[in-house]
């Protein structure tokens, strides 16, 4: 489930022209506000990202897209590829595609690493117990105490899991991230709700990309300051 192969074909199907402006706009719903703090135009963000570091902000960006009726006459990516080629999809990537057009992203701290299998998520939107999450390749790149903006899911086999657009923060960033995102919902200290939910995700790529951004002008100016 976590791998990106199940979206290649959407991410094909998104370079026809009825998909390719509104994924356009939604590009820009998940970095203009970041860009806008530090004067940047979005069209930047590539080149301060750097291609790896990218690839993954635009995945989670698909991924949003696919939960969304953006297209044309209001029409879902998601189900607009399956109805022209779930015919030759097995049943597992029908059923990987399904999942995320239901899903919400959400914003985690991890709370323990289980080495070898996955590691232990703290919902910092919505609370409740402390989730498990099957994962064995990324337990081996991920810290506890770190947070993640990404999407929780139920696998194939019934194992709690992630989707492969995954937004990684630092230490320390937990109250600052969930105030940040309540503030973008209009969101005070109530549960959020579906409309909010299905709207959380422009507001955790924009914070990712304001702190990925502090980060990255203020090794650009240290540089320019060696030259110097």
């Amino acid at each position: 489930m976590s791998s990106t192969n199940v979206l290649d074909g959407i991410t094909k199907f998104c370079k026809d022209p009825a998909w390719t402006e509104p994924f356009r706009a939604l590009i820009l719903t998940h970095s203009a506000a970041a860009c806008a703090e530090f004067g940047l135009d979005t069209d930047a963000v590539p080149v301060q990202l750097g291609p790896e570091v990218y690839a993954m902000f635009i995945t989670c960006i698909l991924e949003d897209f696919m939960t969304r009726a953006d297209g044309p006459d209001g029409a879902n990516v998601t189900d607009a590829y399956l109805k022209r080629h779930a015919w030759k999809l097995s049943s597992s990537a029908k059923r990987a595609l399904q999942t995320i057009r239901a899903s919400h992203m959400g914003l985690y701290e991890i709370v323990a690493i289980n080495q070898g299998q996955g590691f232990d998520l703290r919902d910092l939107l919505r609370g409740g117990e402390i989730i498990t999450v099957i994962q064995p390749t990324l337990s081996r790149g991920l810290m506890a105490g770190c947070m993640l903006g990404v999407r929780v899911v139920t696998g194939e086999d019934g194992a709690t899991t992630v989707t492969a657009g995954l937004l990684p923060f630092d230490e320390n960033k937990d109250k600052e991230a969930v105030a940040y995102v309540r503030a973008a919902l209009g969101a005070g200290e109530e549960p959020l709700t579906e409309a909010q939910l299905a709207e959380v995700a422009p507001a955790i790529s924009n914070f990712w990309l304001k702190k990925t951004l502090e980060e990255t002008l203020k090794q650009e100016q240290a540089a320019a300051a060696d030259v110097a």
